[in-house]
């Protein structure tokens, strides 16, 4: 093994390709991965974002007190990620199996 490290310059195409396949051949030396910068533009986008909230959710909410106390103690982003989360599972069982477990870490707190 040479003292010093093999390094790699990746211009933004294949670099990393390259690195996996020389240390997987080298496990035993020592790399420097240098890259170029990008620039990119962030753009704000200011529609809404408006995620229903299941009524299971609602329902077992409406059923908990406590759990309802601890759901609307959340942040607003929290609570969003939440609903936003169930809204995206596809069957009932998931959906149930997972509204049971956000009531549960909401009473744990």
């Amino acid at each position: 093994m040479n003292e010093l490290p093999i390094g790699i310059f990746d211009s933004g195409v294949g670099g990393l390709t390259v690195y996996r396949a020389l240390h997987d051949r080298l496990p035993n030396e020592h790399f420097v991965y240098l890259g170029d910068t990008a620039t990119i533009e962030i753009e704000y986008d200011p529609r809404p974002r408006v995620f229903e909230m299941r009524k299971v959710l609602r329902a077992a909410l409406a059923a908990d007190k406590k759990a309802k106390a601890a759901f609307d103690a959340l942040t607003p982003s929290r609570r969003t990620e939440i609903i936003r989360y169930l809204g995206s599972l596809k069957t009932e069982v998931s959906i149930k199996q997972n509204v049971e477990k956000v009531l549960k870490r909401l009473l744990v707190g």
